[in-house]
């Protein structure tokens, strides 16, 4: 009883991360949807691609774009490029570095969020960070690896990715955020790098097969409540 109630509160938690996201983007009306449960996320976009640099637009008037598979939107000084969606069908997706000249250094929230086809991911150290419900429940999701750069992992990136099983995390990760991983029921083992601060409360709540986390940073790494809660009875801590 006490599993299944958490499971409700998870659920809830993403729900309210991502209607926040809504309501940042009221123009975008493919994310109208609340019900994450029961209808999949319109993956189509209306706009074609175009092999452009946005950057020679005046005064960048156009904020949006496509390539490979990926929308991208501008950073506001206009001298990068955000991920704000996947629509391509590779299951095996490495992340790019650079677009149209620009530098690719965020990915936004709800970014993949309830992505079927996605079984694992390369995210290179040029992305600083991985914003709210970026990746979560993303049914099929197996295989994690973040190269040497990211700092952030925001709130329920991650959470509820039931195939989840190996996550490569970069020495450079400092903040982990609530409910990053909650749910990740085939998640056995995580490494942190020296460079932690901090880990959300209930950010593995509900880990069943987590047996083994390694936090070099010790007791200087700050640890919100119930980070480990539900996880495996014979669970590792190890600094």
């Amino acid at each position: 009883m006490k599993r299944r109630i958490l499971s409700v509160l998870i659920s809830l938690c993403l729900l309210f991360c991502a209607s926040l996201t809504f309501a940042e983007d009221p123009d975008d009306e493919d994310w109208g949807d609340e019900d994450w449960g029961d209808e999949e996320l319109d993956e189509g976009f209306d706009e074609e691609e175009e092999d452009v640099d946005f950057r020679t637009m005046g005064g960048y008037d156009i904020e949006t774009f496509e390539n490979n598979g990926f929308r991208f939107e501008l950073t506001d000084d206009g001298e990068g490029a955000i991920l704000v969606s996947y629509y391509g069908t590779e299951a095996e997706v490495v992340f790019p570095e650079i677009v149209n000249d620009l530098p690719v250094v965020a990915i936004a929230t709800a970014m993949c969020v309830d992505n079927s086809v996605i079984q694992s991911i390369q995210i290179p150290g040029c992305i600083k960070s991985i914003g709210a419900n970026a990746f979560a429940k993303c049914q099929n999701l197996r295989t994690v690896i973040i190269e040497e750069g990211l700092t952030l992992l925001d709130k329920c990136c991650f959470g509820g990715c039931p195939e989840l099983i190996e996550v490569q995390l970069p020495d450079s990760l400092e903040i982990v955020d609530d409910f990053a991983f909650a749910n990740c029921a085939k998640l056995e083992e995580i490494v942190f790098g020296t460079q932690l601060q901090s880990i959300g409360k209930q950010a593995f709540l509900m880990c069943a097969s987590l047996s083994k986390v390694t936090i070099p940073g010790g007791d200087a790494v700050q640890i919100g409540d119930q980070a480990f809660d539900l996880c495996s009875e014979n669970i590792e801590i190890l600094n």
